[in-house]
């Protein structure tokens, strides 16, 4: 059993831009935008393998044992749980929330007499499996993530609806705020927009950075949605910025939107997305409130795991996934059980195991099967690797 390479699927979203997938995997710049490259075997975008376009979930069910190895069988069966992407975001993507494992599966049952006849893009739930995701950002991202403090909130608030003074004083706590703002009236959500836009054509924040401010993500906003109360969104979430290198855990049930940069998301294997606005397709609000969860407070960074001088993982409590990266060098990693896919963000290099080996080039996805034991990596750039948990 071999190291195999695979072709991931590109999801021409119109939030993408038209160079950095294309510039990663060395193709023709496209003619629309990638938003995404999937690597997985989500029945959404599922990934084949480069040399016959095998589905790479028909690979592992013809070997399943010497690629997913015996742990993996015991807890998740012949299923891949998590789904690996790269995000390339030229505009916001929408504010959205993913639901937690019991929410899924309620919900993926609820639409169950529905989904023969109703068109998938009116659906909530696409599967039932919880949406847990790690991003690591490959150029400087900004995002918006989780409830800022009530307080701050109000604060904010004041200096925008000065003709609205008292709308939301009596709001004690973010979930008290975001249910009234969601539910306004469609007058009152165009005055409120109004004085947004009033707002942000005399307001200027100081930022020298390479980030988007708060005032930016809402004119950015503003530009592509300018009758969606959500473009109020920086100013009652957390506005989050992740430097090269950096990464964030959105744990279900957190609303949030990306909204610049380039990053690899890890995550389970799902598409499931209840949104709350910036986007055209369905929002069924009670069903986003039924899902959120409304903690307050800064959104803390992922900490990392140093294992040596060049490899490294996220410090998330997943027991689908792990989220490692190797760092220009050699690496050997010995006692796997588990199936591991890679990819190769920058460099070149070359894996070796029982006197094989597979050179590899930036753009490269590597599938490794859980049963070569040990094997060497040499990278001249960064590889990033997605693998399961160790049974407890």
């Amino acid at each position: 059993m071999d190291i195999v390479k695979l072709n991931g699927v590109i999801k021409p979203y119109l939030w993408g831009d038209k160079y950095f997938i294309s510039s990663l995997l060395g193709t023709k710049k496209p003619e629309y935008p990638q938003g995404e490259l999937w690597i997985g075997t989500h029945t959404m975008g599922e990934a084949s393998l480069l040399e016959d376009d095998t589905l790479l979930s028909d690979y592992l069910h013809a070997y399943p044992t010497e690629l997913l190895g015996p742990s993996h069988l015991k807890r998740f069966h012949e299923e891949l749980p998590f789904l690996l992407k790269v995000l390339a975001i030229k505009d916001p993507l929408s504010l959205q929330v993913h639901p937690n494992e019991d929410q899924a599966r309620r919900g993926y049952q609820k639409e169950s007499n529905q989904r023969e006849v109703v068109d998938p893009s009116q659906l909530n739930y696409k599967d039932d499996r919880q949406k847990d995701e790690v991003l690591l950002a490959i150029t400087p991202i900004t995002a918006v993530v989780g409830f800022r403090k009530i307080g701050d909130i109000l604060e904010n608030f004041s200096k925008i609806i000065v003709k609205h003074p008292d709308l939301f004083i009596g709001c004690a706590t973010s979930e008290e705020f975001f249910k009234k703002l969601i539910t306004l009236d469609d007058q009152l959500k165009r005055e409120l927009l109004d004085e947004l836009k009033t707002y942000l054509e005399i307001e200027r924040e100081v930022d020298s950075s390479l980030f988007l401010n708060s005032v930016d993500i809402a004119k950015r906003a503003l530009m592509l949605y300018p009758e969606d109360i959500m473009c109020f969104a920086s100013f009652f979430l957390n506005v989050v910025h992740l430097c090269e290198g950096e990464a964030i855990h959105v744990k279900p049930t957190t609303l949030h939107a990306y909204i610049y940069g380039h990053g690899v998301e890890l995550m389970s294997s799902s598409d499931n997305v209840l949104r709350g606005g910036l986007t055209s397709k369905k929002i069924d609000v009670d069903e986003l409130l039924s899902t959120l969860s409304f903690h307050e407070g800064d959104s803390v960074k992922v900490t990392k795991i140093e294992h040596s001088k060049n490899f490294y993982s996220f410090n998330v409590p997943s027991n689908e996934f792990i989220f490692s990266y190797f760092e220009k060098g050699k690496q050997n990693l010995e006692q796997r059980d588990s199936l591991e896919i890679a990819l190769v963000i920058e460099g070149n290099g070359k894996i070796t195991w029982d006197n094989k080996e597979i050179r590899y080039k930036k753009g490269d996805i590597l599938l490794i099967p859980a049963i070569i034991g040990t094997y060497t990596i040499e990278n001249s750039g960064l590889v990033i690797l997605a693998s399961v948990p160790k049974e407890n």
